[in-house]
């Protein structure tokens, strides 16, 4: 029995040592390309996990009509005031991005970086998961009373982002966000954590439609929860047009997370947009 077990243990090293063992690198790059679910990097209100390409810019206008689409002279509410944001972003490698925002909604300006940490590539459900953390601070309230600089101006969020997409059409994101100091009008310092998820349908290459709604958990909220639907048009080298309805007017990360001021089935929802363009 011995014998046998020592010939089957020689054949078995013969046949590992026959083999051709190399501990030189390959010279061929074998650097994956980055992993890229989501089109856009923001679906409605909240980001998708994507950033860009090292060295890109990407410029941002949006808008949202304060007026109802059904509120009588004020043309789909397109004749009322809008809420409006600009922002600018830049990529100082493939996985981070830093934007920086203005609104004119308090004057609120914003600045954030998202940094994406994980990418799991799978044929089925490929995934993504990226941080991004950020303030805002509120320059113009309606009287003097409160200095410039005062902290209570200031707030602070953070964002966990989790994407996965179902072959190659349907986007799925969930992102639980926290926020610091959500009223900036009270005395009293407030939070809210809200669990934001969206989904988003490829039609074709250019054409999607999105949903997205951001409940909140536990915390300060201003009324109810923001709901949004919208469609997306991807025009090509990351020029992105978004045709949006949704119950809130908010734009910047910091006020968007404090809830909306009505509800979107019983009352009729607000028109706005979002323009986007990467810039080489």
């Amino acid at each position: 029995m011995k014998c046998y077990l020592i010939a089957a243990l020689a054949l078995f090293s013969l046949e590992i040592f026959s083999q051709e063992i190399t501990w030189k690198r390959s010279s061929e790059n074998t650097t994956l390309p980055e992993l890229r679910l989501f089109r856009s990097t923001q679906v409605i209100n909240l980001p998708s996990a994507e950033t860009y390409e090292k060295g890109d810019f990407e410029y941002e206008i949006s808008h949202r009509f304060i007026p109802a689409v059904d509120e009588k002279g004020k043309f789909f509410g397109l004749d009322g005031p809008a809420n409006i944001r600009f922002s600018l972003s830049y990529a100082p490698s493939d996985r981070m991005t830093l934007t920086l925002g203005r609104a004119n909604t308090d004057g609120n300006i914003d600045l954030a970086v998202k940094y994406k940490t994980l990418q799991l590539r799978n044929d089925l459900f490929p995934s993504e998961l990226s941080i991004r953390i950020g303030a805002g601070w509120s320059t113009n309230f309606p009287s003097d009373e409160r200095k410039l600089f005062d902290s209570k101006n200031f707030q602070f969020f953070a964002q966990a982002i989790f994407n996965t997409l179902y072959e190659r059409t349907l986007g799925i994101g969930i992102v639980p966000t926290y926020l610091y100091n959500s009223n900036v009008y009270s005395t009293e310092r407030y939070y809210s954590f809200t669990l934001g998820s969206y989904a988003q349908i490829y039609l074709d290459e250019k054409w999607s439609v999105m949903l997205e709604w951001n409940p909140t958990v536990t915390g300060y909220r201003s009324r109810f929860n923001p709901l949004a639907l919208g469609l997306e048009l991807d025009t090509g080298g990351g020029h992105f047009f978004k045709f949006i309805f949704s119950n809130s007017v908010d734009l910047n990360t910091s006020h968007f997370v404090n809830g909306a001021s009505k509800q979107f089935f019983k009352s009729s929802p607000s028109f706005g947009f979002n323009l986007t363009r990467i810039l080489k």
